[in-house]
């Protein structure tokens, strides 16, 4: 008779899994198959006060300054040498996109907003090296930093 109970007991657990058994492999299933790839390269965007702009403009050699104002702002003034990509333009992203992500970009605009909005931008990109000067070129002009017209 113990015998007996045992099977019963053993029948009874191995039906009891076998439910268990259906409901957890599909899940195991669909985790493996949705799980996410590693990204292709992390994006290095770092925020930068005047000090350090003024700092990598004067020491990065291969520095590309990149002023997201608008023309009409840019022709006021701007950083020496500085590349003028308007962020307000319809076309932005895409000429964002003809830019080399592998080079060293100082991005900046007026004081802050429009090249915060533009980080997604670069994000998605995947821009290696992008310098945001978060307090832009009022920040610059007010600590007496160089500009042309």
């Amino acid at each position: 008779m113990p015998s007996e109970s045992r099977q019963a007991g053993e029948i009874r657990y191995n039906i009891g899994m076998k439910p268990l058994i259906f409901l957890l492999a599909p899940a195991l299933l669909f985790c493996l198959c949705h799980a996410e790839a590693p990204p292709a390269k992390s994006v290095g965007i770092i925020n930068v006060d005047v000090a350090k702009a003024a700092l990598l403009v004067e020491e990065t050699e291969a520095l590309v300054i990149l002023d997201v104002r608008t023309p009409a702002e840019f022709e006021e003034g701007h950083l020496k040498g500085a590349v003028n990509i308007d962020f307000t333009a319809s076309d932005f992203a895409v000429e964002i996109g003809k830019l080399d992500p592998s080079k060293t970009y100082l991005m900046h605009c007026h004081s802050g907003s429009r090249s915060s909005a533009a980080l997604p931008v670069f994000e998605g990109l995947h821009f290696e090296e992008l310098y945001h000067f978060e307090a832009g070129y009022l920040a610059w002009v007010e600590a007496g930093g160089a500009v042309e017209k």
